[in-house]
């Protein structure tokens, strides 16, 4: 053999090696796409609430690594990590399925009034979608003098790791911009439903006055994907239901301040929600087309959260549109 012909069968003998080496390299980049695919179905899985393994956040960090954005799986996940849904499409239900990945508002598993360590972690542990916090004088507490063990200044962080949402119940307007700046600084970027009491309710003479209202709405316009839970004082007892003048003046608070701009969920205390006509909530709907109901218990009682239980299953109205925070 000639020194041309060795030249020519040693650059053939070369190009067959390059070409082995990249149909090789194509083959292992889509089985690492097909595992990376697999772990990111069972990490939706597992965020529909059927089952929480330890390498949930794991799967996260995965989900978030370095990929080409021109890629139509990319931008799926990009997606998932981001809660920015409602901006492009103006429909929050839809945001807040998807993000999750629920057949509906439905399916969201909430944790009521999370306000201790213990009840993080187990709310965590049980795979909720979203917990709630409550905020007093920038403490965890739903009360004067309650002494929590929990700090609101780890829960973006903590809520963000685990692609949670977080539904501050704040209890002071002075609380409020403390809270938003904790927000912001943090990395969270999931659900944000920021919860105060407005008006006076069923069995309740408490309400906010208007300057803090005016307060409430300034510092939340800082958070326009926010979710604004805007809701009636209530203690339960009494058979007082809710009634259209609450609905009235509520409608008339969101439009004199823009809050419409927002996402918007209206909590509803399932003690007072059936002692009265349904056409005073059914007002509050019309009226805002993309906004939900929240149902919360205000207590733990088994037999309360049975039977909310079972008239919301019974029930044709609000279909679509609700949340139970129980």
């Amino acid at each position: 053999m000639s020194v041309k012909e060795k030249k020519i069968h040693g650059v053939g003998r070369l190009s067959v090696v390059f070409l082995l080496f990249i149909l090789a390299l194509g083959w292992f980049e889509k089985e690492e796409n097909s595992r990376f695919k697999l772990s990111v179905a069972a990490f939706e899985q597992d965020r529909s609430g059927r089952s929480c393994e330890p390498w949930l956040s794991s799967v996260k960090l995965a989900m978030a690594r370095s990929v080409d954005e021109t890629d139509d799986f990319s931008s799926e996940l990009q997606s998932l990590l981001i809660f920015d849904r409602y901006q492009e499409s103006g429909d929050f239900s839809s945001a807040v399925i998807d993000y999750f990945g629920v057949e509906s508002l439905e399916d969201l598993i909430w944790s009521h009034a999370t306000n201790s360590k213990d009840l993080l972690e187990k709310a965590i542990a049980s795979c909720v979608h979203i917990f709630e916090v409550d905020v007093l004088g920038k403490a965890v507490g739903h009360d004067l003098g309650s002494n929590s063990d929990l700090s609101i200044v780890e829960l973006p962080e903590r809520a963000d790791y685990n692609k949670l949402g977080i539904k501050f119940d704040v209890k002071d307007i002075e609380s409020l911009a403390w809270l938003l700046d904790l927000v912001e600084e943090s990395s969270f970027s999931g659900p944000l439903l920021i919860n105060m009491d407005f008006l006076s309710g069923p069995n309740s003479d408490l309400s906010l006055r208007e300057d803090e209202i005016a307060d409430f709405a300034k510092q939340t316009a800082r958070f326009p994907g926010s979710i604004l839970s805007l809701g009636w004082f209530t203690s339960n007892g009494g058979r007082d239901p809710y009634t259209l003048e609450m609905m009235e003046e509520m409608i008339s608070l969101v439009r004199k301040y823009n809050l419409d701009k927002h996402p918007l969920t209206f909590p509803i205390n399932a003690y007072h929600l059936f002692l009265g006509p349904q056409d005073a909530l059914n007002r509050l709907l019309e009226e805002f087309p993309e906004a939900t109901l929240t149902i919360y218990l205000s207590g733990r009682e088994d037999d309360e959260r049975n039977r909310a239980q079972r008239i919301l299953d019974k029930s044709l109205f609000f279909q679509g549109r609700i949340m139970r925070d129980f």
